[in-house]
């Protein structure tokens, strides 16, 4: 597996080089027109180098004063920057069969500096050389041109026995490293990531080095997918929900009214691929008092450095995903699950249910791959009838192969539309919520439903986090944590007030939002009870994101 890593990555540095100039990095400034949507096609992966010039168009007007006489002619519509590289900011664009007088080149990179469109802004004017995106005439004079110092220095390395915890707190988001050299982990002061204060959700990559967020405008109603280095530095927009595709007339709550047109689209759901070579998202239809009004059912992929590629488009997708360790998707629709290759080919049911619906939701089925991304398992709601208890509910258990047909295991009696299960990375472990006239109750079973075993009983009663290794389950009362591995469950946090989110840091160790007296904060709690504060929070229910190496 390391080896085919290795493989990718290297391709993955020379498909970056060729894609440069339809990427969609940097943030633009605002009074620029929006930049056209490149779809790039599979042509697109090719050489980069500088093509052999052929004649193309000539540039109707005056050529500048000093420029070579070669020209350039657009065969996609390109994006325009600042310097030669996706890391430099878009300061225009030009539209398939444009041309461009040629100021000179950079022979590392092969890009060329242009002319500046009308419709730029700036003083220096750059596109890619690549020969799938521009022909060039009369160029064999064009000088070197001086390249502008980089403005992407390359995120740092996280120091060895060092991780991170990311989360957000009253809308800002805030870094702490972690250092888990010790026998208790410990952190470093929190940092707070940009400036942005109204952050949704966020994600560490799977290096350690850089953290995706989207980020609400609550004017507008639009959020932006955006990229920061886990040192705070060089934050850039990667996605701009309001320059993308949207369908009005997609619902998915039938109960609902259908999206009006003042419903916005917003980047719902992103999970980074495996290598950390894209962001893989989809879209939602949010109405202005933010309210859901259905999913944009469609899927798209972003890499680091800004390049958007449809891969299922507006209608066509489905409103949740889970992407497999080796980045393969299932997609959750209406009435099926389906499968799909990550570059959207492929696309095949692999399991059909019949929807179930409230007034207020639509309960799609728990779908989770196990942590070798052989299988996914999943936990379809059997139909219930309006008013039914929720003691009498059910779900049937189901593992779905990475090729091939689903494969019933069983069922369990939960209410799932309450909580949904949760295996063990294994997969060979469940762990589920299910109501009873006492209240609800957290049981255990095998992955196929066998094996009953109730845990514990009471209000508040949430799953936080499975270990793996040891299918050691962390779990959460209305004022308590508590592991359980087999047999009775250990209380190592009793707490005075509620207790929020966590995480596993290592066998030993958890990261816990909890109030202890007067202070709520990130604790990380041992097995044995002993607690020390990580970081203060102002509210218990801060979501988080911890990356460990």
């Amino acid at each position: 597996m390391r080896d085919r890593t290795i493989v990718r990555l290297g391709l993955l540095i020379l498909a970056l080089t060729t894609l440069a100039c339809n990427a969609f990095a940097g943030v633009a400034r605002p009074t620029l027109p929006p930049p056209p949507l490149v779809v790039p096609s599979p042509a697109t992966t090719g050489d980069a180098a500088v093509p052999d010039v052929a004649p193309t168009a000539t540039l109707p007007g005056e050529t500048p004063a000093g420029a070579s006489q070669g020209t350039l002619r657009v065969l996609v519509d390109l994006n325009v920057r600042a310097g030669p590289g996706v890391g430099y900011e878009r300061v225009g664009f030009l539209l398939r069969d444009e041309t461009a007088v040629i100021l000179g080149r950079d022979p590392a990179s092969g890009w060329w500096k242009i002319a500046c469109p009308p419709r730029a802004e700036g003083n220096d004017c750059w596109v890619s050389g690549g020969a799938q995106y521009t022909q060039a005439e009369n160029a064999a004079a064009a000088p070197t041109a001086a390249v502008p110092a980089s403005p992407t220095p390359r995120p740092p390395d996280p120091a060895p026995g060092t991780g991170l915890l990311v989360f957000i707190d009253s809308g800002r988001l805030f870094a702490s490293t972690l250092d888990l050299t010790g026998d208790v982990p410990t952190a470093a002061p929190a940092l707070q990531l940009g400036t942005a204060a109204s952050v949704q959700r966020a994600a560490i990559a799977p290096d350690g080095r850089t953290v995706a967020f989207t980020v609400l405008d609550p004017t507008t109603g639009d959020n932006e997918l955006r990229l920061i280095h886990a040192d705070g530095a060089n934050e850039h927009t990667l996605v701009r929900a309001a320059e993308l595709p949207r369908v009005p007339e997609a619902t998915e709550l039938p109960a609902a009214a259908t999206a009006t047109a003042s419903a916005r689209a917003q980047v719902l759901d992103f999970q980074w691929q495996s290598d950390g070579a894209a962001l893989v998202f989809n879209t939602a239809l949010v109405s202005p008092g933010g309210f859901s009004a259905g999913s944009q059912s469609d899927l798209w992929t972003v890499t680091p450095q800004g390049q958007v590629t449809a891969r299922l488009a507006a209608g066509r997708g489905l409103p949740r995903f889970v992407v497999s360790p080796d980045d393969r998707l299932l997609l959750i629709g209406r009435q099926e699950i389906l499968r799909v290759a990550i570059d959207g080919r492929g696309l095949e049911s692999v399991l059909t249910f019949e929807p179930v619906a409230t007034a207020e939701n639509v309960i799609y089925p728990t779908v989770q791959w196990s942590v070798d991304g052989t299988f996914a398992l999943a936990a379809v709601t059997a139909p219930f009838a309006a008013g039914d208890a929720t003691e009498t509910r059910s779900a049937g258990l189901w593992r779905v192969p990475g090729a091939g047909a689903a494969v019933a295991l069983g069922q369990v009696r939960a209410d799932v539309v309450a909580a949904s299960p949760r295996w063990s990375p294994d997969g060979q472990r469940l762990a589920y919520l299910r109501a009873s006239a006492a209240g609800p109750e957290l049981w255990l079973a095998n992955g196929d439903g066998t094996r009953l075993e109730r845990v514990a009983a009471g209000e508040g009663l949430r799953l936080l986090d499975w270990r793996a290794g040891n299918n050691a389950l962390l779990f959460a009362g209305q004022d308590y944590a508590a592991v359980v591995q087999s047999g009775a469950p250990a209380i190592i946090a009793q707490t005075g007030g509620a207790v929020g989110r966590g995480a596993w840091l290592s066998d030993t160790a958890v990261v816990l939002a909890l109030t202890d007296g007067s202070v709520t904060g990130f604790f990380v709690v041992t097995r044995d009870g002993t607690r020390q504060l990580l970081a203060p929070l102002s509210a218990v229910e801060a979501p988080l994101d911890v990356w460990l190496p």
